[in-house]
């Protein structure tokens, strides 16, 4: 504790008992002295109980002697009445001796500052329901502890550590389902255990910031969650002024879960605005862990600009936040979760066809099984995998999920819709097919993940839902049986649930459920030219793996929508492009000079992944290069070049495209070209122009060798597709800066002439020569 001098001691006691006590006065008159603090408790108006404080901040623990005496100056007024009893309040814990001392006195009591303050309010249920709460979850009965990324550190060892240091704020990032929120239940779990123990300085305090969006602000959320509002036991004697105090005194631990919920139900502005106010949980002593997943946003700007600039006011040195992110689980986690499962949940003649699935799974799809939530989902449906065929993908899992959660729905009888004219024999129904249209809605037109049903648009309502109902009611069975939420329980006066007056919110629980619908969507509906593009433009890793999961139906839509994209577009893309079993065909019959830039990356990751010899390859994208006739066919090209040579070790190709750019761009265009003082852009360039310009500046001539490094075949095609199609995932090959070298008496330039007139030539010649005025050379 700092230390509290003079009277300081006295008013921080005073001051904290006029929050929960009716009469409380400093320098008291009593019989024979006067009492620091005097406070009466009342617990009904003829039953009221006075007591007197002394207030001692010395350095040096109490002894016997000194508690002797100080009760020898109250002795009068307990025996007269005037006080019930006397509480010593110091900086020291006792010793053995003056403790003995203290419990042979009568009325008497003594407490350090620290254990006054936490008795102020009784957290003895509190602290019970946490660990109910964790013990009493599925979870608990299988739990495994999660692993930092990076150290294969365990996350609570790191916790353990991160607690012993005087840093403020511990961040816990995790992706989607990898069990943050099981981790804070376990962690609120053990912490009060090891309190309620003595062993554990800090009262842990578990807060769900999913919440946050039903209540006015952070101050309701925290007086919700402690008064027993949610559900959860209730602290005695709360009050949020007393428990913000307890928090600055450093007698709190926060563990705030869920932030990346916070950002689901708010805006932009809201978010920040909530994110500043909780500044009070992060001032003096406090100590505070928050755990969220990384990609709650819509975009890593959106991220990194809330979360450094809303941080950076509360936290002036970042060595104050310690940073963790939470690794997918192991094989051998994976396994011993399944293996436990199959133990407590499974009939004795089904052992050995579960652990058999069991080892299936783990050798094919031990990614999809690394997310906890995953792997709980899987261990639900375990058993329809039992005959070992059935191939299980993420998709394939979420799929089942949500198919299991449609049918559930479509069981109930009041629940049931007219599916008549459905195309139920490619999709489960119109639970499914809203879903959809909604997540499509809110990641590309709302942008936000916090709608009022007002706001769906009425055509995204199957018409299934709208027989014998109004709109509101057919919005209404189709919100209910999806798996959107409401974000509160309550609703407006007089309005019921989708009222226009400060109507409930929705929101999907998850961004993962609305990237599987999103997909879904793609797969189900014909996009135009617009359509793909924003497709295209709000396309992420999780989308991309469900795409290449979703089956041969997403092939032949992508091929068909790569032709409008533009801009940066993802190599995973384009492998899923080259899954058509119909390019080999093309690939046979094609004509290079006819095609296209998403055609020349698609028929190369086909080769370069079936049983096409190099030179074949080698021979398809240097004849893409020659017949190049725009920049971003120039780009596409020379961006495979590079990627063949350092993926395959072939150089020969290098040498080919020196003598093309030399013979074939022709000497008057490249004198005009070397001889130009404009500056040329990739706005005025032609392909002829271009290839000229990346021999001219990036190839050295040295003598008669002429050399390139792989690296600048990267930049320059970045940098002519400007504005049009561009894979980057092509640059990253382990061989980031091959140096290439040819020597120019070993090209074969077509006139016999050229060898000769180059070997002969003086260095200043020979670059007179390559860059544009070969025919003075010639004669």
């Amino acid at each position: 504790m700092t230390k509290l001098s003079g009277s300081e001691l006295r008013d921080s006691v005073a001051s904290i008992l006029r929050l929960t006590h009716p009469l409380v006065e400093t320098e008291k008159r009593l019989v024979a002295t006067t009492a620091d603090v005097y406070f009466e408790e009342v617990s009904h108006q003829k039953f009221i109980r006075k007591f007197a404080v002394e207030a001692k901040d010395w350095s040096s623990p109490l002894s016997s002697k000194k508690i002797a005496d100080i009760y020898n100056l109250y002795q009068p007024s307990i025996a007269s009445g005037e006080i019930d009893s006397l509480w010593i309040i110091g900086k020291k814990e006792l010793g053995m001796q003056p403790t003995d001392t203290i419990n042979r006195m009568s009325n008497v009591a003594y407490s350090t500052y620290e254990e006054f303050v936490s008795s102020a309010m009784n957290f003895s249920l509190y602290l019970e329901d946490l660990r109910a709460s964790f013990e009493t979850t599925d979870a608990s009965a299988n739990f495994i502890t999660s692993t930092v990324r990076g150290t294969g550190e365990k996350l609570e060892d790191a916790v353990e550590k991160w607690l012993n240091r005087h840093q403020k704020l511990m961040l816990i990032y995790g992706g989607y389902g990898l069990g943050k929120t099981t981790f804070s239940l376990y962690l609120a779990s053990k912490l009060s255990k090891l309190y309620q123990n003595g062993e554990f300085a800090r009262i842990p305090v578990r807060i769900s910031l999913g919440g946050l969006f039903t209540k006015q602000d952070l101050r309701g959320l925290i007086c919700s969650c402690l008064t027993g509002s949610e559900g959860s036991a209730s602290v005695g004697n709360f009050s949020y002024n007393l428990f913000i105090h307890m928090v600055r005194e450093g007698l709190v631990l926060l563990i705030l879960d869920g932030f990346d919920e916070m950002r689901h139900a708010m805006d932009v502005d809201d978010f920040a605005y909530t994110f500043e106010q909780m500044s009070p949980l992060f001032e003096g002593k406090s100590k505070a862990i928050i755990l969220g997943r990384p990609d709650s946003f819509f975009s890593d700007e959106e991220e990194s600009r809330l979360i450094d600039s809303l941080l950076a006011p509360i936290f002036a040195d970042a060595s104050d936040v310690h940073k963790a992110e939470i690794d997918f689980m192991s094989e051998e986690q994976i396994e011993a979760y399944i293996e436990q499962f199959i133990n407590t949940k499974t009939q004795s003649e089904r052992l050995n066809t579960m652990r058999k699935i069991k080892e299936n799974v783990i050798s094919t799809e031990i990614e999809v099984l690394s997310r906890p939530v995953q792997l709980k989902m899987f261990t639900r449906v375990m058993h329809s995998y039992s005959d070992g065929k059935n191939k299980l993908t993420r998709y394939s899992l979420y799929n089942k999920f949500i198919d299991s959660f449609v049918k559930r729905e479509d069981d109930k009888p009041a629940r049931q819709v007219r599916i008549s004219n459905f195309p139920s024999e490619q999709f489960p129904g119109p639970r499914v097919v809203f879903m959809q249209n909604l997540a499509w809605w809110v990641l590309m037109e709302k942008r936000e993940n916090r709608f009022q049903p007002s706001e769906i648009p009425y055509n995204y309502i199957p018409t299934q839902f709208a027989p014998n109902r109004s709109r509101d009611g057919a919005l209404r069975e189709a919100l209910v049986g999806s798996v959107i939420e409401r974000s509160s329980s309550s609703h407006s006066e007089g309005t019921g649930l989708l009222g226009k007056k400060g109507g409930s919110y929705f929101y999907f629980p998850h961004k993962s459920y609305i990237e599987f619908l999103v997909v879904q969507y793609f797969l189900r509906f014909n996009f135009d030219k617009d359509l793909f593009s924003q497709f295209f433009r709000s396309m992420n890793k999780e989308m991309l793996s469900f795409l290449s999961e979703a089956g041969d139906e997403a092939v032949p839509l992508l091929r068909a929508g790569i032709t409008f994209a533009t801009g940066y577009v993802d190599r995973e893309i384009i492998k899923i492009c080259a899954k058509d079993t119909n390019i080999n065909r093309e690939i046979s019959s094609l004509k290079s000079h006819n095609l296209t830039s998403d055609l020349i990356y698609t028929y190369y990751e086909y080769m370069i992944n079936s049983d096409y010899d190099k030179s074949t390859i080698s021979n398809f994208i240097f004849s893409c290069f020659v017949s190049a006739q725009n920049l971003s066919r120039v780009s596409s090209s020379v961006n495979l070049i590079r990627h063949f040579i350092d993926h395959f070790g072939e150089t020969a190709i290098f040498r080919k495209m020196v003598v093309h750019v030399i013979t074939s761009i022709g000497f008057e265009k490249m004198a005009v070209l070397a001889r130009s003082d404009s500056v040329i852009s990739v706005y005025n360039l032609d392909a002829a122009s271009a290839k000229y310009i990346f021999f001219a500046k990036y190839f050295v001539c040295d003598g008669l060798n002429i050399s390139c490094s792989t690296s600048n075949f990267a930049s320059f095609s970045q940098k002519i597709a400007e504005g049009k199609l561009y894979v980057p995932g092509y640059d990253a090959e382990k061989s980031k800066n091959r140096r290439l070298t040819v020597t120019i008496l070993d090209c074969e330039f077509g006139d016999p002439r050229y060898p000769v007139i180059l070997q002969n030539c003086s260095a200043a010649e020979r670059k007179l020569f390559l860059y544009g005025d070969a025919e003075r050379l010639l004669g």
